[in-house]
């Protein structure tokens, strides 16, 4: 195969792949499929940014440590099954200090997961992040340690 047949190949290919992207809708014009989040062009406003590191980061009112001690409910499962380990949780401390979108992200095992959750969603509230002053939507992370 000769170069100049080899660009052409290659020309031809991509155009066949791009065609894909392509669609006619009923009144027979082209329009481009949604394989481009339209996140992308409106960005969501800054009351819904979350920062992953803020000038001022979050922090718990109280002795964070402290408080998963004592209010850890050890699930009756994992103690059955003698599970011990740590579950990584990451959550959202909002403007007003109170916490949402609890996630975990990683774990032991399944049967930590809710009463991870329940611990992080039952917080006093936070003291919220502050960039330039104002409180902003902070994403955090913290381990909790479930030892027998």
């Amino acid at each position: 195969m000769n170069t100049i047949s080899k660009v052409f190949f290659i020309f031809f290919s991509i155009l066949i792949g791009c065609k894909g992207l392509y669609a006619q809708n009923s009144k027979g014009d082209s329009e481009v499929r949604g394989t481009i989040s339209q996140d992308f062009f409106n960005p969501p406003p800054d009351s819904m940014k979350v920062y992953m590191q803020a000038e001022v980061q979050p922090k718990f009112s109280k002795n964070l440590k402290k408080y998963l001690a004592d209010s850890i409910h050890y699930p009756q499962e994992a103690r059955k099954k003698n599970i011990q380990g740590t579950v990584f949780v990451s959550f959202i401390v909002e403007k007003n200090g109170s916490i949402s979108n609890v996630t975990i992200l990683r774990s032991p095992d399944t049967c930590l997961n809710g009463e991870s959750k329940r611990l992080i969603y039952a917080m006093p509230k936070w003291l919220p992040g502050m960039q330039k002053g104002k409180p902003v939507r902070v994403w955090n992370s913290i381990p909790i340690y479930f030892k027998l």
